[in-house]
């Protein structure tokens, strides 16, 4: 909980808005609280058909950039949390996409695909927002078009593996639609060597393995 308070502050505001003031925090039963100042800005999904493409293109970018500081702060990891967290992630994938109502052949072959990705493991540690959605990133128009100013709800934030936070953003953010990843790469710091092939099937063997991945939502 301290930690989602203490990020909070850092990079919930950007562009000119002003960072929410604490009103009041405390305990309610066993779950901590914060109440602040109403942060300004509408929520991405709600500006996004507004949007043109150039301006889409642009938020994109952005949000790598943001993303990329977010796992530039300096962090304490004595204990590893990540560890059981990770582990729990990786258990049974395919067993847990197929009780999400798709194709069985889809999720039987997700083993094997799992198997050829390569998925990576390693010691680097960095801050993860983890849901990084449309409905969590806010926006306000500035001559013409939407320019983002706070990003919200850091109750799920954690420190992990930097490629976990991609998978959020891919699905519910861009959607699909062509470029906007590669933007958001770019400014996250990629390099155009990986942006390959290989690396978008790394990437989609995050997204199965990620805590709230749907492959039912994917193919949607």
């Amino acid at each position: 909980p301290n930690f989602g308070r203490i990020i909070a502050w850092k990079v919930v505001s950007f562009h000119g808005g002003r960072s929410p003031e604490s009103v009041a925090k405390g305990d309610l039963e066993v779950w901590p609280y914060v109440v602040t100042s109403r942060v300004s800005g509408r929520s991405l999904d709600a500006v996004w058909p507004e949007m043109t493409r150039s301006n889409r293109l642009e938020v994109a970018a952005e949000l790598g950039r943001i993303t990329r500081e977010l796992r530039d702060l300096s962090i304490d990891d004595e204990k590893d949390y990540w560890g059981p967290f990770w582990a729990s992630c990786c258990s049974d994938v395919a067993g847990r996409h197929a009780q999400d109502d798709v194709p069985r052949e889809l999720s039987d072959s997700i083993p094997l695909f799992l198997e050829s990705s390569g998925v990576p493991d390693s010691t680097a540690r960095v801050l993860l927002h983890t849901e990084i959605l449309d409905q969590h990133v806010l926006a306000v128009e500035c001559d013409d078009r939407f320019v983002m100013c706070a990003m919200i709800d850091f109750a799920d934030g954690r420190i992990g593996l930097p490629e976990y936070e991609f998978a959020a953003p891919v699905e519910f953010v861009f959607r699909g639609e062509s470029g906007l990843l590669r933007a958001f790469l770019e400014a996250y710091g990629e390099n155009d060597s990986d942006l390959i092939p290989e690396r978008s099937e790394r990437m989609l063997a995050w997204s199965f393995h990620h805590r709230y991945g749907s492959l039912r939502r994917m193919l949607q």
